[in-house]
């Protein structure tokens, strides 16, 4: 079972750094996050350090961004702290934004998040994968997601890098 994660994980990583396109690199991501960690769904939020707050186009099964303020919500509560946070049950956790779900109409149940670091080490977002199919996110759980992150991590800021040099030159 975690010989199989290892290699899916590396296929992961393969595919990831070869995707240069943000909006499709993220959907990506959260695509084989969703799949690996036998979870409903994923989301991507990405701080936006000048507006203060966070942004996620990606919680698959929705199109829109989500905004919200950088410290409000499990994800933003990951951003500031850099935690590890495993919830069972997110709605009977205090530092769940349940706006989100009202919003969405989607419940969530059980949220596993973990911070995005990039280069030098500075947390730029949060990853976090939602309502585990079977049971409620494990320990071994956190750890994959964690490694997942680090390269996805990579992967992200290579591809906002390019992007950058992309609307710089035109």
């Amino acid at each position: 079972q975690l010989g199989e994660k290892l290699l899916s994980i590396l296929k992961i990583c393969q595919t990831m750094n070869s995707e240069r396109d943000l909006e499709a690199l993220l959907d990506l991501i959260a695509r084989e996050a969703t799949r690996l960690m036998e979870a409903d769904r994923a989301s991507i939020f990405l701080l936006d350090r000048e507006k203060n707050e966070m942004w996620s186009k990606v919680a698959l099964g929705s199109e829109e961004i989500i905004r919200l303020d950088a410290g409000s919500g499990i994800a933003g509560t990951v951003s500031t702290t850099g935690q590890t946070i495993n919830v069972e049950d997110a709605h009977q956790d205090r530092r769940f934004y349940a706006g989100i779900d009202a919003h969405t109409g989607y419940r969530t149940r059980s949220l596993l998040a973990v911070p995005l670091r990039n280069f030098a080490g500075q947390i730029f977002g949060a990853f976090e994968v939602l309502n585990k199919k079977v049971g409620a996110f494990s320990h071994e759980d956190e750890e994959i997601l964690k490694a997942l992150a680090a390269h996805a991590a990579i992967a992200i800021e290579t591809a906002q890098m390019i992007k950058e040099l992309k609307n710089h030159r035109d």
